[in-house]
């Protein structure tokens, strides 16, 4: 049973264009994936197994190195948490992480994924989004979201400014990351990227939305992630006139409804999801983007066969070119970093 579920990924893509000669030149399509045998029981178990893990994976240090925090147009500050000095380093190859909802450069998955790609040779960097991680306290009315990709050309530019001239950005977002950078690869003409990848990201922010709060397992799942989300909140200093209402939300579109939709210009969170799912966008990309994915995914039901899923030849089809997808059978949400 163990070793029919960890089968190599189903990878979909287009037989001409960049994307074709790029994956000739991988191992993972022809690779088995071997995980834990935690992980081979299902998505829930997988991420129950990792998610525990989270706080204390260990990866020889507590926290980045080097550090800055930028200040943007409205006031908001965001941080970049870097591997190496970018001054020092002497490397032109960066690799930009975006981590996801309840995520940073200070979560253990997220500095062991840096420390994997500073060993492959990049020059390695985290985004740490509005209030989250080594952006600090909340310093505008709105707080990190979806809507994030917003400040990514800024935040990008300044990227390749501290690499250095004939810099090369290659950007990997997990979960909500990968979405938003989904969305902003739609929107980008920033020459200095040249290759993405995501990784468990939601396809569509309606369907995910409706998913987590379909039956009782994902109801709690949903319950959870507003846990972080609201002690945030009070640590932030944001407490005011919804405090109480959003200590007794009991889901992500709760809190979404409360205190992101109005900030970032939203009047319903059917409005919020719209202006920002990317996946639809495809054909605008202007660069190479893998799609990876785990079947089982306990969180976002996009893979399969169920009733909110966005099927992988839906993502290709629209740039064939540019884009693939590799599916393995068990991963569940957090199982890739």
């Amino acid at each position: 049973v163990y070793a029919r579920r960890t089968r190599r990924p189903r990878v979909t893509n287009g037989d001409e264009g960049l994307m074709p000669r790029i994956l000739d030149r991988c191992s993972f399509p022809v690779e088995r994936y071997w995980p834990h045998p935690l992980v081979a029981l299902g998505g829930f178990a997988s991420t129950i197994h990792l998610g525990l893990m989270l706080p204390t994976y260990s990866c020889g240090v507590t926290t980045v190195p080097y550090v800055e925090q930028m200040v943007l147009d409205d006031g908001g500050t965001v941080a970049l948490s870097w591997w190496r000095c970018p001054a020092t380093a002497r490397r032109r190859d960066v690799a930009i992480v975006f981590p996801g909802l309840n995520n940073s450069s200070e979560t253990g998955f997220v500095r062991a994924t840096m420390r994997r790609l500073d060993a492959a040779g990049f020059l390695a960097v985290c985004y740490d989004g509005r209030g989250t991680g080594a952006a600090g306290a909340l310093t505008s009315a709105r707080p990190h979201s979806a809507d994030a990709w917003r400040d990514f050309d800024a935040v990008l530019w300044h990227v390749a400014r501290e690499a250095g001239e004939g810099s090369r950005l290659f950007c990997l977002g997990h979960s909500l990351g990968g979405a938003i950078l989904t969305k902003y690869l739609t929107t980008t003409s920033l020459p200095a990227v040249v290759a993405a990848a995501t990784v468990s990201a939601p396809r569509a922010f309606s369907a995910t939305d409706k998913c987590c709060r379909d039956g009782r397992l994902a109801r709690l799942q949903n319950f959870l992630m507003t846990v972080p989300l609201k002690i945030s909140w009070v640590f932030q200093g944001r407490p005011g006139r919804r405090t109480k209402e959003v200590f007794m939300s009991t889901t992500v579109h709760d809190i979404e409804r409360l205190v992101i939709c109005e900030p970032w210009g939203h009047a319903t969170n059917e409005d919020y999801y719209a202006a920002n799912d990317g996946t639809h966008e495809l054909a605008k990309l202007r660069v190479p983007l893998l799609v990876v994915q785990a079947r089982d995914d306990n969180i976002l039901d996009f893979s399969g066969a169920g009733a909110y899923a966005v099927p992988d030849g839906d993502l290709v089809n629209q740039r064939p070119d540019l884009v693939a997808t590799a599916t393995s059978e068990v991963g569940g949400h957090l199982s890739f970093l």
